[in-house]
Order: structure tokens, then C-alpha cells, then sequence
């Protein structure tokens, strides 16, 4: 018994489904292998044949992403880098706007802790590289930039001075984007741990990050004009000393002393953009030598310097280490103590009597004290 024409219609119909289903599946698998297979030749590939390879991966396009991130977990920087080209080769053809880029950056994100070092420094790359090429012909795309602020609040805590020098440049890369302000929030942790980083390099340009409006980060800026290195005490002093409302020139003064002669000259630099006039600094210096015979000139020159406050710098040298330059001080302290005298001076000189740590400058403060007018 024959089919009928509509039996055979249907039986091909269904063929052809099952054939296009084969077909698809085929397609799919086939897609899959490639990805693998090209993944795992970058994965092995040397400098001479990287790029070859990155072609092909590129090829894949999307499908490829996850077999590129699984590899960022491998402790080896050569494979890391290798795939860090990958993903740069696809993001690029993509473009920084596209829809794909971005959510490669928050996939990133997301998996950022469970990469090894050397991917995390690959990833921390490759989102520089993106803010590095941005511009207004590619502008990144939304939610770009707060997907890479991520890559920089999950490196703040890092004690590596490798992911800390990469997740500095991309800091920087950051702030300069005109909406860079949503940075600053991730940034700043980042920042102020590199202020102490076992790298000097990092350290200095830590110190540049620091000055962005925003970071207050003034105090750890600071407690750089005693670092080891001369060009981080330099960059530290350029940051602070035009800060004359919030750095006391106290914090300045030594380093006037300092054994580099450029810190010594931005110091006066500093000193001079705050008015000081050429006897005061001088006075500064000798007041925070390191020399009790250098420091003894505070006393001796005092009188010789205009515009200062003499029961100031009389108080500050009466707290010196060396127990024969407070007792000056409170020789010459009791100067200003005649009857119509400062009672700023007595007042020091009565706790001088009462509580320095050397017998002889109480029992001397205490004759000062009460006989101003016989210091001799």
C-alpha cells in the first residue's frame, strides 16, 4: 500500500528538521572544540607565535571568553599574558562602547579573587590599556569604568609589588577620565597602602595619585619627607609644602637637613612660597639641627630676626633633648617676664621650675622665675 503525498511531506519535513537540529548541534560542538583547541595553543604559545594564535582565538569571537578566563587562574605569566592579547584583540574589535566589552570587565570583576597573581596583573593590563585608548571617538561604555574600579578595591589590600604597580597605573588611568571622580572611593584605599609599599617606585607614585583632589591622604603624604629615598622625600615635599593650611612649617623644617641637597633647596622653595623671609627660615634651621651647638643659635640670633613671636621660638627651644639649651632658654625667657612682660613666658617658666626632667634647669628656671632682672 503506497503513502499518500501528504505522509511523504511530512516524513521529509521531519527529516529536514532533525537534519537542521544535527546540523546546529554540529555547528555548536564545533564551536566549542575550536574554542578549546585554539585556546589551549596560546595557552602554549611563545612570543614568536603568539600573535598567530591570538588571530585564531579572535576568530571564535565571544564563544571563546570562557575558556580565555578559565586560563587566567594559571600561575604562569607567559600563558597569562598570552591570554591578556586575547582578550585586548577581541575588546578591540568590539570597541570600548560595545555591550561585550563591558560585561567582560564585569565578568572580571566578579572572578577577579580566583585568578593567580599573574592573571590578576593580566587583568589590572588589560583594563588600562582600555582607559589608556579611550578618547572621544571611543568612549567607554556605561558601567566601563565602575566594572574597573572593581580590578582596584579587590588589589588595595595587595602586598605585591608587581599587582600594586599595575593596579596603580590603572588607578591613574581612572581618575583621568572625566568621570573619574567615581574612582576615588575604590582608589584611595589602593593609594594610601602603596604610601607604604615595599617598592620605592610605587611608593613615589603613590605620592602623585595622593595629591588628587579628594584623596586626603595629606598625613601618610607627609610621613614620606623621612623615606629612605631621596626621590620620594622629593615628591613628598612638592606634595605638602604648598599646603600651608593644613602642613605646619614645623613639619617642614628638617628638612632643611636633609642629605639630599634638592630636598634641602625645594624645603627653602616650600618655605619661601609661604612667605618666610630668608632670617626666619634660617632661624628654622637652626632650631630643628641636628647639632646642640647649631641649635644653640636660636638663642643667640633671636633678637636679630624681625616678625617673629619671640615667646614662640623661646617655648620651642625650651622643650630641647639637651638640658644646657633649656636652661638658656630659660635664662633668656626671663627677659620677657619684667612687670608689664608676657605671661606666656612666665607661665613656662613656672612649669620649667616645677617639672623638667633636669634638676639643675628646675632650680635654675625657678631663679629665673623670681628674679628676672638678675640673669647674670
Amino acid at each position: 500500500m503506497s503513502r499518500s503525498p501528504w505522509l511523504n511531506r511530512k516524513v521529509l519535513a521531519v527529516a529536514a528538521l532533525l537534519l537542521a537540529l544535527v546540523g546546529g548541534l554540529a555547528w555548536v560542538e564545533r564551536t566549542a572544540l575550536l574554542s578549546w583547541f585554539y585556546v589551549r595553543g596560546l595557552a602554549r604559545a611563545d612570543e614568536g607565535s603568539r600573535a598567530a594564535w591570538v588571530e585564531r582565538v579572535a576568530g571564535v569571537g565571544e564563544a571563546a571568553v570562557p575558556d580565555l578566563l578559565a586560563r587566567l587562574g594559571d600561575a604562569d605569566p607567559a600563558v597569562c599574558g598570552n591570554v591578556r592579547a586575547a582578550l585586548s584583540r577581541l575588546s578591540r574589535g568590539w570597541g570600548l562602547g560595545d555591550a561585550r566589552t563591558v560585561a567582560l570587565a564585569m565578568r572580571c570583576g566578579r572572578e577577579f579573587n580566583q585568578y593567580s597573581p599573574a592573571g590578576r596583573r593580566s587583568v589590572l593590563e588589560l583594563a588600562a590599556e582600555w582607559f589608556r585608548d579611550a578618547g572621544p571617538d571611543a568612549p567607554p561604555g556605561p558601567g566601563l569604568l565602575p566594572a574597573c574600579v572593581r580590578f582596584v578595591t579587590e588589589s588595595a589590600a595587595s602586598a605585591e609589588v608587581d599587582t600594586q604597580d599595575k593596579a596603580l597605573e590603572l588607578c591613574a588611568a581612572l581618575l583621568a577620565q572625566p568621570q573619574g571622580a567615581e574612582a576615588l572611593s575604590g582608589s584611595r584605599d589602593l593609594v594610601r597602602n602603596c604610601l607604604s609599599s615595599e617598592s620605592s617606585a610605587n611608593r613615589l607614585r603613590a605620592v602623585q595619585l595622593a595629591l588628587h583632589p579628594g584623596m586626603d591622604l595629606l598625613e601618610q603624604v607627609t610621613a614620606l619627607l623621612r623615606d629612605p629615598v631621596a626621590d620620594v622625600r622629593r615628591a613628598a615635599i612638592i606634595a605638602v609644602g604648598p599646603m600651608n593650611d593644613e602642613i605646619l612649617d614645623d613639619v617642614l623644617l628638617p628638612s632643611l637637613h636633609d642629605p639630599d641637597p634638592e630636598v634641602r633647596r625645594l624645603c627653602e622653595v616650600a618655605l619661601e612660597s609661604r612667605d618666610r623671609t630668608p632670617a626666619q627660615i634660617r632661624l628654622g634651621f637652626y632650631l630643628t639641627a641636628p647639632d646642640p651647638v647649631v641649635r644653640i643659635h636660636v638663642i643667640e640670633q633671636l633678637h636679630n630676626v624681625p616678625d617673629v613671636d619671640p615667646v614662640v621660638w623661646l617655648t620651642r627651644i625650651s622643650h630641647d633633648p639637651s638640658p644646657a639649651i633649656r636652661a638658656a632658654a630659660a635664662r633668656a625667657m626671663s627677659g620677657l617676664c619684667g612687670a608689664d612682660g608676657d605671661d606666656r613666658a612666665r607661665a613656662r617658666l613656672d612649669e620649667m621650675a616645677r617639672g623638667d626632667p633636669s634638676a639643675t634647669v628646675c632650680v635654675l628656671a625657678r631663679y629665673y622665675r623670681e628674679h628676672p632682672d638678675r640673669r647674670d
